[in-house]
């Protein structure tokens, strides 16, 4: 049978068990491990289809393990940890939840496609302008030595939105220094920050700084192999950093510990299992308050896009008034509580069509800009799907802004050298 056919045979029945579940309201134990199974084959399925190209692969990897972590902890109920937040829920709660991301894959693998990919030559500038790259490199010295709490060792919170933003301005430094010796001190500069998020247990903000230092540097000299045992290793070691960053024990050198709680929990990330309660409290809340609030939420949310006041804690703030939880928050389930099922459709083929349409070759208009900010979108993976849609659409904004003024300073530069020249 054609590969099309199976492909389209296949959405047609996962989209079917979920319409009748959610129609008819079918969430119990085993329902919902239906639907978290097959998300789990949705994430397989995406990685397959991404094999050719690290760029798509590396999305696709990051929002299996964020998947696999709450599924294996909410929902085969293999790692019980959290409890204490997660009796507040019920089975309704949790098949509302799991539906929600399903949906989100299911989009996913629609338009995923084998030649979704990146042109090389897009990821940089088509010609070099040391001028941006130390400009741009004197703002990130700046950022690593000041925009970070150095006083917070062992402790949440230690990064600024300034540090959050900076892989921006490492993207954009690089995108024009495609040849410049320069490149070398952004991959030092690029290590050193990876160290300072690892040492201070800032896991996901040091994540980016990984994936950039890999797409820029390594890029064509890695495999989907080596991808696949170096992520083994460095969950193993986030797990460990997040032990030490939960437990502050470091201190006792007790690796049996460490071990022993990572093998308990099976590589899960913690850090997923509390955004995700917090994603589950917007459902319970959604049921509490009026849509005129719901609405009215919505507006505030889409205003802090561009205002960023309280930007990534507006609705998270609102349902902690309710059930007290870590804050964060899974991309769909956000849309959720601000138009049901509707909405966490139409915000899933949005996202999911623009992350594609970055990572096609075939583009000729803006191709850069669109290849650059397909890479940022995907190092900062784990700041929109895990914590909050603004993480996705304030950065990208900025990144917009910050891109086309510097290609319009890169333009009146090489008009204002073609004038002398003319002279």
């Amino acid at each position: 049978m054609d590969k099309k056919i199976i492909k389209l045979l296949s959405i047609i029945i996962i989209s079917f068990i979920l319409i009748v579940f959610n129609a008819f309201e079918i969430y119990n134990p085993f329902s919902n491990g239906i639907i978290a199974l097959i998300t789990l084959c949705l994430c397989i399925y995406n990685m397959i289809v991404s094999k050719n190209n690290i760029i798509n692969f590396i999305l696709h990897l990051q929002l299996f393990y964020y998947n696999y972590s709450i599924i294996f902890s909410r929902y085969l109920n293999i790692v019980n940890e959290f409890t204490e937040f997660y009796i507040n829920t019920n089975d309704k709660v949790l098949g509302i939840g799991i539906t929600c991301v399903c949906i989100f894959e299911l989009i996913m693998a629609i338009f995923n496609k084998k030649d979704c990919t990146i042109n090389d030559d897009n990821m940089y500038a088509e010609k070099n302008n040391p001028i941006i790259g130390i400009f741009l490199l004197g703002c990130l010295v700046y950022i690593f030595l000041f925009a970070f709490d150095w006083s917070g060792f062992g402790q949440r919170g230690a990064t600024s939105t300034l540090y959050e933003y900076s892989g921006i301005l490492f993207i954009l430094g690089l995108f024009y220094l495609k040849d410049h010796p320069l490149k070398i001190i952004y991959k030092l500069l690029i290590i050193a920050m990876i160290l300072q998020g690892i040492v201070y247990g800032e896991r996901v903000a040091s994540l980016q700084f990984i994936f950039i230092l890999l797409f820029y540097f390594y890029k064509d000299k890695i495999k989907i192999k080596h991808i696949l045992i170096l992520t083994i290793i460095g969950i193993v070691l986030m797990s460990i950093v997040g032990e030490y960053r939960s437990n502050y024990y470091f201190n006792y050198l007790d690796i049996s510990s460490y071990f022993k709680s990572i093998n308990s929990r099976l590589l899960t990330f913690d850090g997923a299992d509390l955004g995700y309660y917090c994603s589950l409290t917007f459902i319970m809340v959604a049921n509490k308050v009026s849509n005129l609030i719901r609405l009215d939420m919505f507006g505030k949310f889409l205003s802090s896009i561009v205002t960023g006041a309280n930007s990534n804690n507006v609705l998270p703030t609102y349902t902690y008034n309710y059930y007290q939880h870590w804050y964060g928050g899974y991309y769909p389930l956000y849309f959720y509580f601000y138009g049901g099922i509707p909405l966490v459709i139409i915000s899933a083929l949005g996202w999911c069509n623009y992350i594609y349409l970055c990572l096609n070759f075939k583009l000729k208009k803006h191709k850069r800009y669109f290849c650059i900010s397909g890479l940022y979108i995907v190092c900062i993976t784990a700041r929109w799907y895990m914590y909050s849609p603004v993480n996705a659409f304030r950065p990208l904004l900025l990144f917009s802004i910050l891109y086309f003024m510097f290609e319009m300073f890169n333009k009146l530069r090489k008009d204002n050298v073609i004038q002398q020249r003319k002279v």
